[in-house]
């Protein structure tokens, strides 16, 4: 679709009814340019090709009844331009406009689309990731599949919650492809212990290619190994993403994965709540509860962001709704920044008494991971964990607004009563 002659700066709306689209693809984006006599024809189809549309041809404008405000601006560098780089990168010389997003100056502004998937497969959804999505999801009245290897586990923990249920092994890609049929939005929730963490980017191209048959979207619920080592206390999407323990590099790997086939990703501070088994916030309530000392890695009062997993995941059901959050990547807030101190006085005016904090340095976990070997899958964490962080989720704000979350000590109680029950289930 060309127009000829000038487009003066201003206000236009743009519509393009996709007719027909190449098998799989799911139509929700367009790119605008102006081309004058001297364009180059190359860079502007490598630009209109970059991320999720790089199998495609540029000429395809891919939309569905998109409503487009454009708005003219001159090229970087120009007279008169913006020098900020936009959201998706710089942009080739005579190129006037990006990839339609929300908030970027250079390009044509996007009418707010929203996304309503009719059924969500959740892949790992016995994880407590994928528990507490599919529980609100369901909650908002949208159709779930919950998958997952084991039937019993299934069957178990979604009893009576509306959920299809679907056994299949990440691993097995026909086996998964089967599970996600006629969804038309994938979610990879999937975590794996420390010994497997190898066959994340396995399971990761095996959900990309199950999307991609099915023409869904797709979206990762992962967490911020992805930037370790920090560089630096506060960390967002910008932050680097290399070097450190192939756990992290396999995380990255699974994520570019997805983002390369159009995925939203998502990345979770350490997070906390019923159904979590493994994370450091947890097993520090597990032993406030116990009437333990509560550790810590390094300094007691290094205070770290940590989310509740229930809020966590109403978090990414709203951004599951927005056109906008495929193809990149969000950092999710957190209840709050806790250090082991901390988390040892909410939880003793919760249980009503006083619970003590011990110290560990990384080097003495080091070496008592020698005797004892529950330990060793620790200790590439510990340097770590042993750092004060938290996250800038400004992207996030500036797409969804001010979220809500529950406060820090009213998540810890709950978190609290959550273990007291499992411990005790019989009350």
């Amino acid at each position: 679709m060309t127009k000829d002659g000038d487009l003066d700066a201003g206000k236009h709306t743009v519509k393009v009814t996709v007719t027909e689209a190449p098998p799989g693809l799911v139509g929700h984006d367009a790119h605008l340019a102006r081309l004058d006599e001297d364009t180059d024809l190359e860079t502007v189809t490598s630009w209109m090709s970059s991320r999720l549309w790089r199998q495609l041809p540029a000429q395809v404008l891919v939309g569905l009844r998109l409503d487009v405000i454009l708005k003219t601006v001159d090229p970087p560098g120009s007279v008169g331009s913006n020098p900020t780089p936009s959201a998706t990168g710089d942009l080739p010389p005579r190129v006037l406009s990006t990839r339609i997003e929300a908030g970027n100056d250079h390009c044509g502004r996007m009418l707010p689309m929203s996304f309503h998937p009719e059924r969500t497969a959740i892949v790992g959804a016995t994880g407590p990731t994928g528990f507490h999505l599919a529980r609100e999801l369901l909650r908002r009245g949208r159709a779930v599949r919950a998958v997952s290897r084991s039937r019993d586990h299934l069957e178990r923990i979604f009893a009576g919650s509306g959920a299809e249920l679907a056994a299949a092994d990440a691993l097995e890609p026909d086996a998964l492809r089967s599970a996600v049929a006629g969804c038309d939005l994938i979610v990879d929730a999937i975590g794996l212990p420390p010994e497997h963490m190898a066959d994340h980017p396995v399971t990761a191209r095996n959900v990309a290619a199950a999307a991609r048959a099915e023409g869904a979207r797709c979206l990762q619920v992962s967490s911020y190994w992805a930037f370790f080592p920090h560089r630096g206390e506060v960390v967002s999407e910008s932050h680097p993403r290399e070097g450190g323990h192939p756990w992290f590099r396999w995380r990255r790997e699974a994520e570019d994965i997805l983002l390369d086939s159009g995925a939203a990703v998502v990345h979770l501070p350490d997070f906390f709540g019923p159904q979590v088994h493994t994370s450091a916030v947890q097993m520090a309530l597990q032993e406030a509860l116990s009437g333990k000392p509560v550790s810590a890695i390094g300094s007691p009062d290094a205070g770290r962001e940590t989310v509740y997993v229930p809020d966590a995941m109403a978090v990414v059901a709203d951004l599951i709704e927005h056109d906008e959050a495929y193809g990149t990547d969000w950092a999710i807030p957190g209840n709050g920044v806790a250090s082991a101190r901390e988390l040892a006085r909410i939880s003793g005016a919760h249980l009503g008494r006083t619970i003590k904090v011990r110290a560990v340095a990384p080097w003495l976990l080091k070496l008592l991971a020698l005797v004892v070997p529950a330990l060793r899958p620790v200790v590439p964490l510990a340097p770590h964990y042993a750092r004060p962080v938290r996250y800038d989720t400004a992207k996030l704000r500036g797409l969804l607004g001010e979220v809500r979350m529950t406060p820090l000590p009213d998540a810890v109680a709950a978190t609290l009563d959550w273990l007291a029950e499992e411990g005790n289930p019989q009350g």
